[in-house]
């Protein structure tokens, strides 16, 4: 049966089968900027002696730990094996640079040509997720190219949140582990803000937050109105959807104004918390954007 393993010698000859799939179709040219493309370039035949197969192997596993150069992060390297066959492998980053955060994402993944359309790619990624919640990592942003309609289909399998479009890459935020006992809350921002708050590693909440002394979120039959009644003309929003759990005690649902209960936190957000990441539409009016993302 199929399973995410480290990197390992015992699959040396389908490995390097499976490296001639990926040159039969194009990968491993100078444009080709992917891990896979890279290494080819710099294996190549090499690859075939076992010694140097054997610390290639030994360095894909040290790349958790080993200082990384300038614009690398360090990364968990998986292989999805069967027996003593390799079909696909699987990074985990563990954190995004500014590039990784546009294009790149949190996991990348390649399954060989002969092992495709088989469910192993919506497999291995699902076998990726609680191993990159150990790594802190509550939402991961996978990426796919616009015309990619099998990839797009294996992170939304997932429960892949599309967020946007940029130069050519869809963006999707993928919930790494369930969502607790309680149901979802919900907060709206400017998308500057989450930006900010993603640099900072902690949300502390908007100026009219700060002001009342609390974060204001919203429960999901409360969110269309409070972005009717908050938000509305405004573009550049985004939605994120809150694990309550992880927030503890310091959220409590007290009155509005309005008299109704809402959900205020006394605290920071974590942004462990955060368990979608939604780019609200901006060509409709923002509640009906709210409720079309919605699940």
């Amino acid at each position: 049966m199929p399973a995410l393993q480290p990197p390992t010698v015992d699959v040396h000859r389908s490995f390097l089968a499976a490296m001639t799939e990926f040159q039969a179709e194009g990968r491993g040219a100078t444009d080709d900027q992917t891990m896979i493309g890279s290494e080819l370039r710099e294996y190549g035949d090499r690859w075939a002696e076992p010694g140097v197969f054997a610390e290639y192997v030994a360095g894909l596993r040290a790349d958790e730990e080993t200082p990384r150069r300038a614009g690398f992060v360090p990364a968990t390297t998986l292989w999805w094996v069967d027996g003593d066959t390799y079909l696909g492998r699987l990074a985990i980053r563990h954190r995004l640079t500014e590039g990784l955060r546009e294009l790149g994402g949190h996991i990348g993944y390649d399954v060989r040509s002969t092992a495709r359309r088989r469910g192993h790619a919506t497999a291995m990624l699902r076998a990726a997720l609680p191993i990159t919640r150990s790594l802190g990592i509550v939402s991961a942003l996978v990426t796919c190219d616009v015309d990619n309609v099998g990839s797009r289909k294996v992170i939304e399998a997932n429960g892949g949140v599309f967020e946007d479009e940029r130069a050519g890459k869809l963006r999707f935020w993928v919930p790494t582990a369930p969502v607790g006992s309680a149901p979802v809350i919900y907060k709206l921002l400017a998308t500057a803000e989450w930006r900010a708050a993603e640099a900072a590693g902690v949300y502390a909440g908007s100026d009219f937050d700060r002001g009342d002394g609390f974060i204001h979120f919203s429960g999901a039959d409360q969110v269309v109105e409070t972005a009717a009644r908050v938000f509305a003309g405004q573009t550049g929003l985004t939605m994120l959807a809150v694990d309550p759990d992880v927030l503890g005690d310091d959220l409590r649902w007290e009155a509005s104004r309005g008299g109704a209960l809402f959900p205020h936190l006394y605290a920071p957000m974590p942004l462990t918390a955060v368990v979608a990441v939604i780019a609200l539409r901006d060509d409709i009016p923002v509640d009906e954007a709210v409720a079309a993302a919605l699940p």
